[in-house]
């Protein structure tokens, strides 16, 4: 392998560990806020699985964190978001209350910006798929980030979220 290539390629995988690094640490910041207040939640996707799955969490690149919580404490739980630093806009419009989620919640930490999908639903409604609070598989699974303890979805609901979070962006392609 050529050295200007060896090199771009040992840039890219220290950027992303700094960015794994960067989202566990901010995983535990919203664990111990939503922890703090009062609110159950559970991790869904990559910020469970980069933990669960992955030898080393930066092997599970990740545009943002998705956290699930119930539709009844998902103002409460934005509220936690901008006691710890995230710019997290209420919804404001028609479409941002039609939405499965909040609108994004963004913070800068050690020069990366870091995104939150605060999930009262983990699809969008028009996808017909209900995976809430109230249709949760227990037990949960548990796991740790940075010595704070977790919880992501048990895995079959894992895998279930996984396949029709694939599949609705296959189905574009089958037309």
């Amino acid at each position: 392998c050529p050295g200007h290539i060896r090199r771009t390629l040992a840039a890219i995988v220290m950027r992303q560990r700094s960015i794994a690094a960067v989202q566990a640490a901010t995983l535990g910041d919203i664990g111990d806020a939503l922890t703090g207040a009062g609110i159950e939640f559970v991790v869904l996707k990559g910020g469970a699985l980069a933990h669960l799955l992955y030898p080393e969490p930066a092997l599970r690149p990740m545009d943002d964190l998705d956290i699930l919580v119930s539709p009844a404490q998902g103002e409460a739980a934005r509220q936690a978001l901008c006691q710890i630093g995230f710019d997290a806009p209420a919804p404001m419009s028609r479409y941002d209350r039609l939405l499965h989620h909040l609108p994004v919640a963004r913070r800068l930490r050690d020069g990366i910006l870091v995104g939150v999908d605060l999930h009262t639903t983990a699809f969008n409604s028009m996808l017909a798929y209900d995976l809430s609070f109230q249709t949760l598989a227990r037990p949960l699974t548990l796991y740790q980030v940075d010595g704070r303890d977790l919880q992501a979805l048990a895995p079959v609901q894992m895998l279930w979220m996984q396949y029709h979070g694939l599949r609705k962006l296959v189905e574009p392609i089958r037309f």
